[in-house]
């Protein structure tokens, strides 16, 4: 079963002033609680080794902001994986543009934070 995980890293700086990030990832696993514990690792593994790796002297801290099930249309159409840091002050204005590239549900805790 696929699940959108949209988790936000908060707690570090990088060279060009991000703060904070949020990240949404589709995940197949049967249950939301493994999908969110899935994405979580993933962020984690990439944190430490990936394209992220030496962005921040700190680790993020990681928190799940939303997961829910994509439409059939969304599954469909494989609406990517995204990725969006931000600056202070600026993380209402990102989160909006999260959730709309990640086509968050109007119900969705993103929203509740871009306001």
């Amino acid at each position: 079963m696929l699940f959108r995980v949209l988790i936000e890293g908060s707690g570090i700086l990088t060279a060009k002033g991000a703060v904070g990030f949020f990240a949404t990832m589709t995940v197949d696993q049967p249950e939301q609680p493994g999908s969110e514990m899935f994405a979580l690792r993933t962020i984690r593994e990439e944190w430490r080794h990936g394209l992220s790796a030496n962005l921040s002297s700190t680790k993020p801290k990681l928190t799940i902001v939303d997961c829910w099930r994509p439409t059939f249309r969304e599954r469909l159409r494989k609406v990517p994986d995204t990725r969006s840091f931000y600056e202070e002050g600026e993380r209402g204005e990102v989160a909006a543009r999260a959730a709309k590239l990640s086509r968050a549900p109007e119900s969705a805790t993103i929203w509740t934070i871009a306001e």
